[in-house]
């Protein structure tokens, strides 16, 4: 008989750390001038609307994905990731939410297996996912080729729907019962990634996520700082 092993999904931006991950990454580019200040102008704001409303707009995302696809285009893979490392490890540091880097240690405790799922860059959650010895990550992946990144898309967004269909698919793979499985987010655009599993936690939310998990009973953490 096959062992059945239980995991934990974890949304990204403002669940495990404050904040959105591709704001402080160009923020971070700045400070060696590789991205300019008037660049990171409207990313500032939706980061700043993004933290107030503890929720993603699907606009700002968009405008997030565009911009870090356009600074990629044509530049290695390879360096990318190594500046990745560097920043994320800062990242960590500064912004993640002590009690939720609790929760994934928690989860190793028990010997469940921790994923990030998130609709931020693949770089970047896989490097984070890395420095916190999770099981791996999924994110938004960048079109490369011959080492370098052509500035499309190579599939879609890591976003919505898309999340809960990629859980079900590595449930699968990995012989994980869903029933068993937690998720933790933010975001009411992760809906169908929260109901997808028997444990949904509902993180740093607004007032109307809030609503939907007391309805359905599903346990809600605040006061994560």
């Amino acid at each position: 008989m096959t062992l059945q092993k239980k995991a934990a999904f974890f949304d990204m931006d403002n669940t495990l750390i404050n904040g959105s991950s591709s704001f402080y990454f160009f923020r971070d580019l700045m400070s060696d001038g590789s991205v300019k200040f008037r660049n990171l102008i409207k990313l500032g704001f939706d980061h700043i609307n993004f933290i107030r409303n503890k929720t993603e707009d699907s606009q700002a995302m968009a405008t997030a994905i565009t911009q870090i696809l356009t600074f990629v285009r044509n530049k290695r893979q390879d360096e990318l990731l190594e500046r990745c490392h560097q920043f994320t490890q800062a990242l960590i540091r500064k912004k993640a939410f002590p009690k939720m880097l609790y929760r994934i240690e928690e989860h190793h405790g028990m010997g469940h297996d921790t994923w990030i799922i998130s609709a931020a860059p693949k770089e970047i959650t896989s490097q984070i996912a890395l420095h916190l010895k999770m099981t791996g990550a999924f994110g938004t992946v960048g079109e490369v080729k011959n080492g370098c990144y052509t500035g499309k898309l190579e599939s879609e967004p890591m976003h919505g729907p898309v999340k809960a269909q990629t859980v079900k698919k590595l449930a699968a793979s990995r012989n994980y019962q869903l029933q068993e499985c937690f998720a933790y987010s933010d975001s009411i655009n992760d809906l169908p990634l929260l109901a997808s599993v028997g444990n949904p936690v509902v993180v740093n939310a607004n007032k109307q996520l809030v609503t939907i998990a007391q309805k359905n009973s599903w346990k809600v953490l605040h006061d994560l700082k």
